[in-house]
């Protein structure tokens, strides 16, 4: 659907057939489309509708909520769904919200939402998710001889005690600050004789 290559009909057809697989009525999957496609950056054909949208923020963006939500409800009601969100600390509060309402409006439907998060999430929004089945991980970071395996992984070969000790203790074992300092130190060359 976003893939540039194809021509704007082709465009306008895929996600016409994305929703159709979602909704069954013609009319609001035809409606519901219009908007989709306004949020995947698909030029849709004018409406009176889309006019109207276009013209108004605020009803562009009801819309464009009412659409996603109405998109969720006709894939459930077709089977289970799974959504991933990632990273959903960079989320906006119009974003957190719409989650919100889309599990609320599908609390019973069969919908798994995996979402991953830094905890500064929950320290920004502590009531997100309350009162909802949530299932919590907190990954803990590696132990010390892990971080030593993945750094020795990184480099290509093994690394002196004293350097994968400081890796551990200064990146409290998160894999991607190992990866991260590992590269910049071998990228520098800083790597030997440490």
């Amino acid at each position: 659907i976003l893939d540039l290559e194809l021509s704007v009909i082709e465009r306008r057809h895929a996600v016409s057939d994305l929703v159709a697989e979602a909704i069954d009525d013609p009319a609001a999957a035809q409606s519901c489309a219009e908007f989709l496609g306004e949020l995947m950056g698909v030029p849709m054909p004018e409406s009176p509708a889309l006019l109207a949208a276009h013209a108004d923020p605020q009803l562009m963006a009801d819309r464009l909520r009412l659409s996603l939500l109405d998109f969720f409800e006709g894939l459930c009601a077709k089977g289970p769904v799974a959504l991933l969100l990632e990273d959903l600390q960079w989320a906006d509060q119009a974003s957190l919200a719409f989650v919100e309402d889309l599990l609320d409006r599908l609390a019973d439907a069969p919908l798994l939402v995996f979402a991953t998060a830094r905890s500064e999430l929950l320290e920004r929004r502590p009531g997100l998710f309350s009162g909802r089945n949530v299932a919590r991980i907190e990954p803990r970071g590696l132990i010390s001889s892990d971080v030593a395996a993945l750094a020795r992984w990184i480099a290509g070969r093994p690394l002196p005690e004293a350097l994968t000790k400081a890796l551990a203790e200064r990146t409290a074992g998160h894999p991607l600050f190992v990866e991260q300092i590992v590269l910049e130190l071998k990228d520098h060359g800083r790597l030997e004789g440490e």
